[in-house]
């Protein structure tokens, strides 16, 4: 940025410049890049399938086996499940059959010797009183054969009951041998279980604090880049405020100058001091020309145009010559009113003491002129308080001067 004072007085130009763009650019430090990459990698979260030692605990886990009811457990169930109610057949009772055999064959013994000494007692002959008490011997040991068949029932009662409470005890054993199995089998796999949960726990609480140690680092290498980032911008903050402040008063100095020798311009035309004027190396040829303070037909300029901040000129020789936007081309005096508006010959204000002046009109509504010293020039009104003034603007004394004619 440059700030530019132009003097009238022939004096070359000068320059101030400082404090220009403030080129600031963020800052990032290579460490957040890392940083930010280890915490991206931990923050998919904690994979057990990577820790050596939760997946030996698994393996382990995964290779205990359940205990099954052995086949022989299940045999003996089904007998005991499957046991028939209690019938008793003495002709298939074995034990029978030998008391039968033993009974009827004593029955048999008994009633053959009772026919024999019956017989002999009748001279060996044979008749039915021997043959009778033959059938009661032996009827009376088929009678002792059937008492003792409710004992037989009893024995293979007994028999029944035994086997089935050998079996139940066979099975109690049995699956005794199969609870322990499971008891065992539910032992290992609960202090498995727990090695593995151990295991998962310790990995867990390990990514757990690389996790935390991460966004830790990530924070730190942030906040350090951050921190500066902001010590750099602030060196250059200060370098630009300390070319700003002197580029200000460098500018405000110039200012000063500038007033100064405006206001000895001023007081020297004021005066009519042409002498001083010309020490100030200011042109007075038009003013000595012009002793009355009027603009006249000798040495004046013709306004030609306005471009960017310069107004240009014609002057009596029919020279251009270009003029700072708002100066004055006959004294170089600048018109502060200038930054309200100014008019087409570029340092005639548009105002008086602030009320707008506004162009004249005639009755055909054409601008109303009238003609100085040989030129036409635009005749002004202002309107305030219900008053109306005219005006004609003077360029050599760098003022409107109020017409006394009515319009």
């Amino acid at each position: 940025m440059a700030y530019t004072n132009n003097y009238s007085t022939g004096k070359k130009e000068k320059e101030i410049t400082g404090g220009g763009t403030l080129p600031v650019q963020a800052y990032k430090a290579p460490s957040v890049d890392a940083a930010a990459q280890n915490l991206a990698q931990l923050r998919v979260g904690y994979k057990p399938e990577q820790d050596s030692a939760v997946m030996a605990a698994k393996s382990k886990l995964d290779a205990l086996q359940k205990p099954s009811q052995s086949a022989q457990l299940m045999a003996v169930r089904d007998k005991v499940l499957s046991r028939s109610p209690f019938t008793y057949d003495m002709n298939a009772d074995t034990l029978y059959q030998q008391y039968k055999d033993s009974y009827t064959r004593q029955g048999r013994l008994a009633m053959q010797d009772t026919i024999g000494q019956a017989s002999a007692l009748t001279g060996g002959y044979g008749n039915s009183y021997a043959t009778t008490a033959g059938q009661q011997v032996y009827n009376g040991y088929m009678q002792q054969l059937n008492d003792v068949v409710p004992e037989l029932y009893q024995l293979a009662y007994a028999r029944y009951q035994n086997e089935q409470d050998a079996n139940r005890q066979d099975l109690a054993t049995l699956y005794g041998e199969y609870r322990d199995q499971v008891g065992d089998y539910y032992n290992d796999w609960g202090q498995l279980s727990n090695e593995y949960w151990k295991q998962y726990d310790a990995g867990h609480t390990r990514w757990s604090d690389q996790y935390h140690a991460a966004i830790d680092e990530r924070d730190f290498a942030y906040n350090s880049a951050i921190d500066e980032r902001n010590f750099a911008y602030q060196k250059e903050r200060d370098a630009h405020s300390d070319a700003v402040d002197a580029r200000n008063f460098a500018y405000q100095k110039e200012q000063d100058a500038y007033a100064q020798q405006q206001d000895r311009i001023n007081n020297y035309l004021s005066m009519g001091d042409y002498d001083s004027l010309d020490k100030l190396g200011y042109n007075t040829a038009n003013l000595r020309a012009n002793k009355d303070g009027s603009e006249t037909e000798v040495g004046l300029f013709t306004y030609s145009r306005t471009e960017g901040n310069y107004a240009y000129f014609y002057d009596s020789e029919g020279k251009e010559r270009r003029v700072e936007k708002g100066k004055n081309p006959y004294n170089g005096g600048y018109n502060k009113d200038i930054e309200k508006g100014v008019f087409s010959n570029g340092y005639q204000p548009d105002n008086i003491g602030g009320v707008k002046v506004h162009r004249a009109k005639d009755w055909d509504g054409q601008n109303l002129k009238e003609n100085v010293n040989g030129r036409q020039q635009q005749v002004w009104y202002t309107e305030k308080d219900g008053e109306t003034k005219y005006y004609l603007w003077d360029g050599l004394m760098n003022e409107y001067r109020l017409v006394d004619e009515q319009y």
